[in-house]
């Protein structure tokens, strides 16, 4: 009697994703602007205080080996999902406030911090990759020393260490841009449709790979808005981060469901 509901509701939660037109990255940004300038002291609240979290504990944090690198990307997702949420609200026509930033808190702690560990995994992998060659480069460099090696040795080991270092960071680059093609999507699916973390990645991989025209526009947009952001000492962020999220949530829609598709909040 069950089987009929568990499926309807593993349908809304693994939703299979659409292909859209590359152009449609241009409306993505758009959408995320009006949803801005409609209530834009509200939007820059919520990206300061989100900011500034992010940088004190970043700072607080980084000199901790493995911690250091997860802790600003499981914050990212956390404030990001509370801007989902309040990005949905608005889109419903309800009263929008400095609270809901921590609605992802509230709601989906586990889920959204897990895709935030996720996400960190390549920074950890880069920092790790960089600590061990240096350390093994150096460790050689000492013992060939030890043992009369010649000044050719040397700088034998050091081109070594240096192609070391580049490959580990190549392959770590290739999986963290698959990380953040997992990430456009994720939060949204975990706010809006309650997808368990892994599978919110999985998905949202699946539908930027599908889209990987539209994704990789919007990303070549959002760099170069990133730029020009921090022409004006930086305070143009505050703005990209709104903005952002707005596209992020249009992207969702346009890949994943209508509006009508996700319950307010």
């Amino acid at each position: 009697m069950n089987q009929p509901h568990s499926v309807s509701v593993f349908a809304h939660r693994h939703p299979k994703a659409r292909r859209v037109h590359a152009a449609r990255a241009v409306d993505w940004l758009a959408a995320g602007w009006r949803m801005f300038i409609a209530h834009p002291f509200v939007w820059l609240l919520m990206a300061l205080v989100a900011f500034v979290v992010m940088a004190l504990v970043s700072t607080l944090v980084v000199p901790l080996p493995v911690v250091g690198p997860m802790a600003a990307p499981v914050l990212m997702v956390l404030f990001m999902g509370g801007m989902l949420s309040a990005a949905e609200r608005q889109a419903h026509g309800k009263a929008i406030g400095f609270e809901n930033l921590f609605d992802g808190l509230r709601r989906h702690l586990g889920n959204l911090a897990l895709v935030g560990i996720f996400y960190s995994i390549p920074l950890v992998l880069m920092s790790l990759v960089t600590v061990l060659a240096l350390t093994g480069g150096l460790l050689a460099g000492l013992l060939g020393t030890a043992l009369g090696g010649a000044l050719s040795g040397l700088l034998s080991g050091a081109m070594a260490l240096v192609s070391m270092i580049m490959t580990g960071w190549v392959f770590v680059g290739v999986f963290f841009a698959l990380m953040i093609l997992a990430l456009i999507c994720a939060p949204a699916l975990v706010m809006y449709r309650s997808t368990p973390s892994f599978d919110a990645m999985r998905l949202s991989l699946g539908a930027s790979v599908r889209n990987l025209g539209a994704t990789l526009l919007f990303g070549l947009m959002i760099y170069t808005l990133f730029l020009i952001a921090l022409i004006p000492a930086g305070l143009g962020i505050l703005v990209l981060i709104p903005v952002g999220i707005g596209a992020l949530r249009e992207a969702y829609l346009d890949m994943f469901g209508e509006d009508d598709d996700v319950p307010p909040p």
